[in-house]
């Protein structure tokens, strides 16, 4: 194939690279278009998590599983009426907003336990705890008949307090079901008077009192100041871990057109709902509707339809109404956005595939010409490596040689340095008359010692970084091996041997250079002659440099 002028390479390499650049623009609009969030990062965080909290519902559930039959066996364990009536709340509390036809089941029964008790507050409780089951089921009516067979006036403060605020959830949640609008509005009046007077009852800067409080401005026009009310409480751990007064802040602030924080606060109620377990909640039903009003469809789909099937298991028929009037819109507008993804699909997929067209030309015309830069370039690769090589040897060598030079410089500026103090420390003591501690001093060994072991360790040091090897290469010639004990250090039959290396062979040679003396030598040579597994003529001939080893 002929080659192709370098310019038309470069025109072919930028027409290719515009078409890559313009495909992955567009599928970057077209994914930004479709899930970049309307809320901010904090907001979208916070969606994020609850994602993350429904896909784990398995594990939630198996925990209140835990807790039903736990409570469960205590009332099959429980010993008489007063023990069983303990149990029971256990097993009511452990259904509420889970199973509720269980929970009202268990309610009723505990009523029927506490009337065999006959203790006044037991019944009184129970009664009330019936209530608010049936408030949960949706039975306003029959919650308030409830609640009216019970002598409110004799009751104590911490009593009426219940009583009165069952009484206002009943009539506060048939406000806005009842289909009725007189019913609703006689229902409002009634919520806002046992409102006022479960805020007469209770302890100030509790949570209750706190979010009726703000109800009960909202009520009056008061919403900023309602919102800053319960703002001011949200910084308390307890606060945030309210699920209910989470969900009463975030209508709030939809009532305020803040929709972000409306979203961030019923999110989090939705998130305590889940982790508690609950399968009975308005959180997440809401959640969903304002998701679908600011575009965010499949999230909106996804929440409904959690929600569903949560109140499907729990029995809720209230939550499950509601979800079916909104269910048909979020359904409509999922498939729409269903169908959108797939001609955003299909019209994605006909751009790659005309892109991968144009790659397949492209590469072809390209491997060709690669193919000889190739050659080329590792032609180039193999003189590089060998020039690099040589490089390297010799900055070594220029290195290993300046360090010498330098070693030998301190060696000798040291032993300049010693002689100069050697005579200055003479000369002192003859000025002083100590001539017996100067011919003492003559005859010591320390000074030349010291030299001595200096010289020893500039040697040691040099022949190693020439020769790092070399511990190993006398090693191939004797019975037992020589072990390395010290990376920079000979012993003194090694330095021998070193000095061997170098073509010296003579005893008084050596005496001279090592400062040992000739006996020593001999000795040393001796020890040498009986380590080795060959002759001491054939080892110094192998090891000494310029020597072929196959000789």
């Amino acid at each position: 194939m002929t080659a192709l002028p370098s310019s038309r390479i470069r025109r072919l390499v930028r027409i290719t690279a515009l078409a890559l650049a313009c495909l992955i623009l567009q599928q970057s609009l077209s994914s930004c278009r479709q899930e970049k969030s309307v809320f901010p990062e904090d907001t979208e965080a916070m969606l994020r998590r609850i994602d993350s909290t429904i896909e784990r519902r398995a594990e939630f559930e198996r925990e209140r599983n835990e807790r039903i039959t736990e409570a469960y066996y205590g009332t099959t364990a429980a010993g008489d009426d007063s023990a069983l009536y303990d149990n029971l709340g256990k097993l009511y509390y452990a259904y509420a907003g889970y199973r509720l036809d269980s929970a009202l089941n268990v309610a009723q029964r505990r009523l029927e336990t506490a009337r065999r008790t006959g203790v006044e507050q037991n019944i009184t409780e129970a009664t009330i705890t019936l209530a608010q089951s049936l408030m949960s089921s949706g039975e306003y009516l029959r919650s308030i008949a409830v609640l009216d067979t019970l002598p409110v006036a004799s009751y104590g403060p911490q009593m009426r307090e219940k009583i009165y605020s069952t009484y206002f959830g009943a009539c506060d949640a048939m406000a806005q079901a009842s289909p009725i609008a007189s019913e609703r509005a006689e229902a409002r009046l009634r919520a806002q008077a046992f409102r006022d007077s479960v805020i007469a009852l209770m302890e100030p800067n509790t949570i209750g009192h706190t979010y009726l409080t703000a109800s009960r401005m909202k009520d009056r026009g008061m919403t900023p100041q309602a919102i800053e009310l319960l703002e001011q409480a949200h910084q308390r751990p307890d606060v945030r871990d309210n699920a209910a007064f989470q969900y009463g802040l975030g209508l709030m602030y939809l009532d305020s057109n803040r929709d972000s924080d409306a979203v961030r606060a019923i999110a989090q109620a939705s998130i305590l709902d889940l982790q508690d377990g609950k399968k009975e909640y308005i959180s997440l039903i809401r959640l969903a509707r304002v998701l679908y009003d600011k575009g965010e469809i499949l999230r909106a789909f996804n929440y409904i339809k959690c929600a569903f099937e949560d109140a499907s298991f729990s029995h809720t028929a209230i939550r499950t109404n509601e979800i079916m009037e909104f269910m048909p819109i979020i359904d409509g507008a999922y498939r729409a956005y269903e169908s959108s993804e797939r001609q955003r699909v299909q019209r994605n997929s006909a751009i790659a595939a005309a892109f991968g067209l144009l790659m397949a030309v492209a590469m072809a015309v390209l491997w060709s010409q690669l193919r000889r830069i190739s050659k080329i370039k590792r032609l180039l690769a193999k003189s590089n490596s060998e020039l690099s090589l040589r490089n390297k040897l010799l900055a070594r060598a220029d290195n290993a040689k300046v360090s010498h030079i330098e070693g030998l410089l301190e060696l000798h500026a040291s032993s300049i340095a010693n002689n100069k103090n050697y005579r200055r420390e003479l000369l002192r003591m003859m000025a002083a008359g100590q001539y017996t501690r100067v011919q003492d001093r003559l005859k010591s060994d320390n000074v030349d010692n010291t030299d001595t072991k200096l010289f020893y360790e500039l040697f040691d040091a040099t022949f190693l970084s020439m020769f790092p090897d070399f511990i190993g290469e006398i090693n191939a010639y004797m019975r037992e091996p020589f072990a390395m004990l010290h990376p920079v250090s000979l012993t003194p039959e090694q330095r021998i041997m070193a000095l061997m290396k170098f073509g010296h062979s003579s005893t008084a040679d050596i005496s001279a250079m090592l400062q040992y003396s000739q006996q020593t030598v001999y000795n040393y040579r001796s020890s040498i002659r009986s380590m080795l597994a060959c002759s001491l003529d054939d080892f110094e001939r192998k090891i000494r440099i310029g020597t072929d080893k196959n000789v």
